[in-house]
């Protein structure tokens, strides 16, 4: 028996802090949890613990990513202490994007498993559910393995086009690993089409009812769905409403 599918939506990092708070007064109520990842592509943004504190405050309950590229095995567990601090309950721990033109030191070359796995044994951080990234869909490549067999509470795929994308014996696994598995999926509006075609993304335009048709169909699939649109936030916000009104 699946569990009732859990709406995510994975914010775009910004100082701007009234936009911060307009963002989450639109969706309160209509997402289940906020992700909030940590310099995506690279890109200098504010901290994912900072903006998951704001998030929290305002009754949002935010899933934290924690770049490992940027900090030792002291700085992460250091970021997860001030996470119990503010009640934040989920943690997704990543390698980090890193900008191809630019040198940037790696300070942690733990794998990200055997991070989870050094965390998991401390009583305190135990009680965090932490995930990790899914970055195959193969079951016989070597890090899904890895994944699957980790100490992680969720594993999150790679991005999906549709929920034929996900092999259902991935997803059999992983629950049969006791792990719940979410998975990224993209909104694609006339708005933003041109912008992630230029990010290398392969998009294709849908209609309202296509994508929520699709969310429908991950409901007997997933525990939770990460929906992104990015730069198209009315676009999202028109889907969510649909979606809870159904």
């Amino acid at each position: 028996m699946i569990a009732k599918l859990e709406i995510h939506y994975e914010i775009e990092p910004t100082s701007k802090r009234e936009k911060l708070i307009d963002q989450f007064l639109k969706l309160k109520g209509l997402i289940d949890k906020l992700n909030v990842p940590e310099n995506p592509l690279g890109q200098l943004k504010p901290a994912s613990l900072a903006i998951s504190i704001l998030a929290k405050e305002m009754g949002i309950e935010p899933v934290m990513h924690l770049r490992a590229a940027d900090r030792n095995l002291l700085s992460l567990a250091s970021e997860l202490y001030g996470a119990i601090v503010f009640d934040i309950k989920d943690v997704l721990i990543v390698r980090g994007d890193i900008k191809s033109d630019q040198e940037q030191k790696v300070f942690n070359k733990y794998r990200l498993d055997e991070i989870v796995e050094i965390f998991k044994k401390e009583e305190k951080l135990s009680k965090i559910n932490i995930g990790l990234p899914l970055t195959k869909f193969d079951l016989n490549d070597e890090l899904v393995k890895i994944r699957l067999a980790s100490k992680a509470d969720f594993l999150v795929t790679l991005q999906i086009n549709n929920p034929s994308d996900i092999p259902i014996e991935l997803i059999e696994s992983a629950r049969k690993a006791g792990k719940k598995i979410q998975s990224y999926y993209m909104l694609i509006s006339k708005q933003n089409m041109e912008y992630l075609q230029e990010l290398g993304f392969n998009v294709r335009l849908k209609s309202e009812v296509e994508y929520l048709e699709e969310i429908a169909q991950l409901e007997q699939l997933l525990d939770g769905v990460i929906l992104s649109c990015p730069r198209d936030f009315h676009f999202l916000l028109n889907i969510l409403h649909k979606y809870r009104k159904r």
